[in-house]
């Protein structure tokens, strides 16, 4: 509230407590001058309100200061065609907050499986993780790739002489499970 309204309903309330006491002989006075600067102050404000309902009108109509015409001449949409479409918009992103959701969850299923995959296309390295003792495995040395076991802490050729791989096997994968 505005100190001048708030100044004019403390003299009313005055006015009305003076006439209760009947303390001042001019309390009519008083409300008449009081009730006139009221009424012109509401006219006032209703003044201003209907100015402004007014230019708001004319916005909504209007185009952007330099921007009412499109590099290829037509013309751009008024503010209140781009305040509808905004509006749209954020209803549609509101719709889009589900569909977010179940994106999120389906890039976590799919990160569980990248995780889960990856040692089938990175390999493991032979040097921290081993496999079960005597498992077959395909191990990696330089450009070579063998068919090798894993005992105690050397690595085997699995085929042939199974003779001892020297160098030290880089990477290791495991064989695909055979389903009959």
């Amino acid at each position: 509230m505005s100190e001048k309204a708030q100044a004019m309903i403390n003299e009313l309330v005055s006015v009305c407590i003076a006439f209760g006491r009947q303390v001042e002989p001019d309390w009519q006075t008083r409300i008449d001058k009081a009730q006139r600067e009221l009424r012109e102050y509401i006219a006032e404000l209703e003044e201003q309100a209907w100015n402004l309902n007014l230019e708001n009108e004319r916005m909504e109509e209007a185009y952007w200061i330099d921007e009412s015409i499109a590099p290829d001449g037509t013309l751009k949409p008024s503010v209140r065609k781009l305040l509808e479409r905004l509006e749209k918009a954020e209803t549609d992103l509101r719709l889009g907050d589900d569909l977010v959701k179940a994106l999120d969850n389906r890039i976590a299923e799919l990160e569980a499986e990248v995780t889960e995959l990856k040692p089938y296309r990175d390999g493991y390295d032979a040097y921290e993780d081993f496999p079960e003792e005597g498992e077959n495995v395909i191990a990696n040395l330089g450009i070579w790739l063998f068919l090798a076991q894993r005992r105690g802490d050397k690595w085997y050729d699995s085929l042939g002489q199974q003779a001892e791989i020297r160098g030290g096997v880089e990477r290791w994968w495991k064989l695909p499970e055979v389903t009959e």
